[in-house]
């Protein structure tokens, strides 16, 4: 891979506003300037690790701007960051890519190539284009490069995967054998994701066998494996596979939640194996606490799951902390003049109401559920999913006759 990405100074790429950008934690111009340096040294370890130093100060520094006290744990300040639907998916991607990057850098965990620095400064690049011109409590600048960098193959590449991922014409199976996606499993790991969340698992199972005969350690193509025999159904190997990587990454917050994911669905498929589901529960346990009570999928999984298990108190402890996470942020949205466009999407409203639930606030979660299962106002399978999941625990929590009426009418 040519090495000419920084062939323009850093500082002579963005524009003043940027260079000039200071947080408590960071002065760009002096990073940018460090970063140079190291990049025409050919650090590549050093380029990683202070292209990661900007996305964590910046990441924080988001959480910051919404009235948020920002953590020392990158993927929880993305995802808290994501909560209010600011990403869209390929921005996402590379920037949770930039901190697997600095990890594998900062721990240790694998070796880097002389290619890793030109995609690291390209992952940075679409870090700083969306920090500095869509993010609504940023600077919002029109344009954040003074100009375009020519010849660029690589920037060209991750530009040309983002427009397409932005639009509903990307072609997966096209951009998965160009010559500089198939050089790193960071370009090709997106594109699988994307086969995934369409449902082409036949794609992207044959992508993945392809691409992990290359590089059979990658951490983002081992956990979307593990994700994609879940979504085929084949649980043995999922847990066979991501039992494997837990044990060697056993703080990974992904693969927390993919594991955990696979051990709730194996105890769903037969529910005496009540062993899978306190595994599960212990999983999404810990990705809470790890994600500093953030991440909402992992919290009402955790709710949810000490509830069963007959653990009444934590299951509320846990669930009331989601409500007030919730709250927090609606007020955080109605404080922000940029934001007044956001809305919660419905599994987020379905978040809510089992918490409410869960709390035994059945009063509030009967005026939640009503209004979220309206008539056409979302999908019947999205709405009958949520209601049979509320049936779950009525087995544990007795519903008031408003409730019971509701969710019945719904499944009947």
């Amino acid at each position: 891979m040519e090495h000419k990405l920084a062939a323009t100074p850093l500082i002579k790429l963005y524009q003043p506003d940027i260079v000039q950008y200071e947080t408590a934690h960071l002065a760009l111009h002096k990073d940018l300037t460090h970063l140079q340096a190291v990049y025409d040294a050919g650090a590549t370890e050093a380029v990683i690790f202070y292209a990661g130093r900007i996305l964590e100060a910046l990441s924080a520094e988001g959480v910051s701007l919404f009235g948020e006290q920002s953590k020392s744990n990158v993927f929880a300040n993305l995802e808290y960051l994501n909560d209010f639907h600011i990403f869209d998916f390929a921005t996402l991607h590379w920037a949770h890519a930039l901190r697997r990057q600095a990890n594998q850098v900062r721990h240790l965990l694998g070796n880097v190539e002389p290619q890793d620095q030109d995609i690291a400064l390209a992952l940075l690049d679409t870090w700083l284009g969306w920090y500095f011109s869509k993010f609504p409590l940023g600077l919002c600048l029109n344009q954040y490069r003074t100009h375009k960098q020519q010849g660029n193959a690589l920037h060209q590449l991750v530009d040309n995967i983002s427009l397409q991922m932005a639009s509903t014409e990307v072609n997966e199976q096209a951009l998965l054998v160009h010559p500089l996606v198939q050089k790193s499993p960071i370009f090709s790991s997106i594109l699988i994701e994307s086969l995934i969340n369409k449902d082409q698992l036949d794609l992207a199972g044959n992508a993945l066998q392809h691409t992990l005969q290359h590089y059979p350690k990658d951490l983002r193509l081992r956990q979307l494996n593990g994700l994609y025999c879940s979504r085929k159904g084949m649980l043995d190997e999922a847990t066979e596979q991501l039992s494997g990587l837990y044990k060697t990454l056993s703080t990974d917050d992904e693969t927390i939640g993919i594991f955990a994911g696979v051990l709730k669905k194996t105890w769903q498929r037969d529910q005496t194996n009540t062993s899978a589901l306190q595994r599960a529960c212990r999983l999404y346990d810990k990705g809470w606490q790890q994600s500093k009570q953030r991440n909402t999928y992992l919290g009402i999984n955790a709710a949810a799951i000490n509830l069963w298990l007959g653990n009444p108190d934590k299951a509320r402890e846990i669930a009331l902390g989601i409500v007030q996470q919730f709250q927090h942020k609606k007020l955080m949205i109605e404080q922000k003049q940029r934001m007044q466009q956001f809305s919660f999407n419905f599994w987020e409203l379905a978040t809510i109401g089992e918490a409410l639930y869960i709390t035994g606030q059945q009063t509030e979660a009967l005026v939640h559920y009503q209004a979220l299962f309206a008539p056409g106002l979302h999908p019947l399978g999205k709405t009958r999913v949520a209601a049979k999941q509320l049936t779950v625990h009525f087995e544990h929590v007795s519903p008031n006759p408003a409730i019971l009426k509701l969710v019945q009418t719904l499944l009947t």
